[in-house]
């Protein structure tokens, strides 16, 4: 097996996984504010399909060549961000996730290098890889406006993208 491709396995399986964190992060936002259930089951189901889309790209990895970007991919950094979607979710389990803070929270992992090194790390790989890691930059780029948006909206929530 390709050296590169062993490398690729365990960060794009990380990737996956904290796809499907935030996902049932935000499943539990929707159950927890009910004036945003819509907001928040959308936001759920399409961070689902991010960890699908994930998981074409590990496939794909295995037909076509994986690019040098992987080499600033590391682990540990994955690790970390994956404890802090726990550690949020320990938080909302126990009540202590106001409804303003929900939609910051989000919105701030919408933003994160984690969510940026999905979209990066095919980068001038194969066209198909190039078009997936496309439509996850889209939608996280949607996510973080929707949020940033509905955050304005909200009485008494931040007014300006910080």
């Amino acid at each position: 097996m390709d050296d590169r491709l062993t490398k690729a396995a365990p960060i794009l399986d990380s990737l996956r996984e904290i796809e499907l964190l935030i996902a049932e992060l935000y499943r539990g936002f929707a159950e927890a504010f009910e004036e945003d259930r819509t907001l928040w089951e959308g936001l759920s189901r399409e961070e689902e399909s991010h960890a699908r889309l994930v998981s074409g790209l590990k496939e794909m990895a295995g037909e076509t060549a994986v690019p040098e970007s992987l080499k600033g991919i590391h682990l540990a950094a994955l690790g970390t961000y994956r404890k802090g979607l726990e550690y949020q979710l320990g938080r909302l389990r126990k009540g202590e996730v106001a409804r303003v803070a929900a939609l910051s929270i989000a919105r701030d992992l919408e933003r994160t290098l984690v969510e940026r090194l999905s979209h990066e790390i095919f980068r001038g790989g194969a066209p198909e890889q190039g078009a997936i890691a496309g439509r996850l930059r889209d939608e996280t780029e949607s996510h973080r406006a929707r949020l940033e948006a509905y955050l304005a909206g909200i009485a008494g929530g931040p007014r300006r993208s910080l």
